[in-house]
């Protein structure tokens, strides 16, 4: 078929770099907010049109000071066939302070604008994260004993690759 143009269905996998600042604050009076550098690498499967799964792992981190996290990524793409399309996202997953410390939950849930080309794209997002307490070791630093929560913005390299079926839909992203 001649005029047949590939949906995003075409190339289900993708790749992502992401790199941004982190705003972080204890969840107790009086504690410093502090700037990190964020940094995660993705990767995600597109279940349907709209909805994408993957796993990610990252963190945000100072010379002295961070956490890293590996996550469980569900993404909600609005309207996933044009070139700029916003999308949702949420993750869970866990987080660590330090090499000795325990594992911490982390929530996340953000927004963002994707560019999709024909195989690589770019994004810029904004997210809220919850990294949970750890109130049985007094010892820690302020961020690990009552938790944190950080506001991110970032940017996103993605590489989509995958082989599909031609569609038979006039428009859409090839």
């Amino acid at each position: 078929m001649p005029n047949a143009v590939p949906t995003v269905m075409y190339k289900r996998w993708a790749a992502a770099i992401s790199y941004g600042a982190t705003g972080v604050q204890a969840r107790t009076d009086g504690a410093d907010a502090k700037i990190l550098a964020f940094f995660e690498m993705a990767l995600r499967f597109r279940v349907v049109t709209e909805l994408e799964v993957g796993a990610s792992i990252g963190g945000s981190f100072s010379r002295s000071f961070g956490f890293a996290e590996i996550q469980a990524d569900v993404r909600y793409r609005i309207v996933p066939e044009r070139p700029w399309n916003p999308f949702l996202y949420g993750s869970g997953g866990i987080a660590t302070w330090s090499p000795e410390d325990t594992s911490h939950l982390v929530l996340r849930v953000g927004a963002g604008l994707e560019r999709r080309f024909k195989q690589w794209a770019f994004d810029a997002r904004v997210e809220l994260t919850r990294v949970s307490a750890d109130d049985t070791a007094p010892e820690r630093p302020t961020e690990e004993r009552y938790g944190v929560w950080a506001a991110s913005l970032s940017m996103a390299a993605l590489y989509y690759w995958g082989s599909g079926g031609h569609s038979l839909r006039r428009h859409g992203v090839p």
